[in-house]
Order: C-alpha cells, then structure tokens, then sequence
C-alpha cells in the first residue's frame, strides 16, 4: 500500500502522528492552565476577603476592649471611646459588604458562612450579628 507512493507523501504521513500527538498534547495543557488560572483566581478573591475579615475582627476586639474599659471603671472612664469605636467597627462592616457585593460570582466556593460549631449565630435577625451578609460579628461571649 505505501509501496506506490511518492516519498513526500510518506515523510509526510511520518510526520503527522508526532505533530498530531504534540497538539492533543498542547491542548491538555492548555486546559490544565485554565483549571490552575481559575483556581489561582478563586484564591486572591477569598485572600481579599480574608484580609477584610481580618480588619473587621480586628476592630470588634477594639470595641470590646473599649466596653470591658467602661464597665470596669463603672461609667467613669472611657465614656465616648465605646461609640467612637462602634463606628469603626460600622464601617468595617460596610467594607466586608461592599467586597462580598463586589465579588459575589467569584466567592461562590464559599458555601455556608462560618457559624461556630455549626450552630446559627444566637442574635436576632437584622441585628449586628446578621452584618457583613451572614458573618457573625456580633455578640460577644457571656462571662
């Protein structure tokens, strides 16, 4: 069957296999880079959103030192810290939303928000606890 052709024609048929095994070779890498680029991509956005969280736990435990300050000192001292520093922790939370709001599609591996041990946050609805869509930011442990 090869006997009758030209030998072009045969260097050409020799060639074709390896050059059609690198491009099936060429194309699954190719799609393993995607896989890996979107993969990468889902990192960063829950990296931003760790560090947004990381600010706003930051500034709940402000605000709790501020309140433990007020009460110990019964009412004397630290009077305006307490709201000055709920504000603070208002804008945090504004922060988280607006990076949730932003991001939504590109967050979509995060299933469930975190609640401790499983259990729903103990606040009521529309209370802090609820702020920052579902992360609990809210009601402190009681001692």
């Amino acid at each position: 069957m090869f006997k009758y052709l030209k030998i072009k024609t045969k260097l050409l048929l020799m060639l074709l296999v390896p050059i059609a095994g690198l491009f099936l070779l060429s194309i699954r890498e190719v799609r393993e880079s995607h896989t890996v680029l979107g993969n990468v991509t889902a990192v960063k956005e829950l990296t931003g959103l760790a560090v947004r969280t990381g600010s706003l736990v930051h500034e709940i435990q402000k605000e709790r030192g501020f309140s433990a300050g007020f009460l110990n000192a019964k009412g004397e001292k630290f009077r305006d810290e307490p709201l000055k520093q709920r504000g603070a922790v208002d804008a945090e939370i504004g922060k988280v939303k607006e990076y949730l709001a932003a991001h939504r599609e590109a967050l979509k591996t995060v299933h469930k928000p975190p609640t401790a041990a499983g259990r729903q946050p103990r606040c009521g609805a529309g209370s802090r606890c609820h702020a920052a869509a579902g992360l609990r930011t809210g009601g402190y442990t009681r001692g």
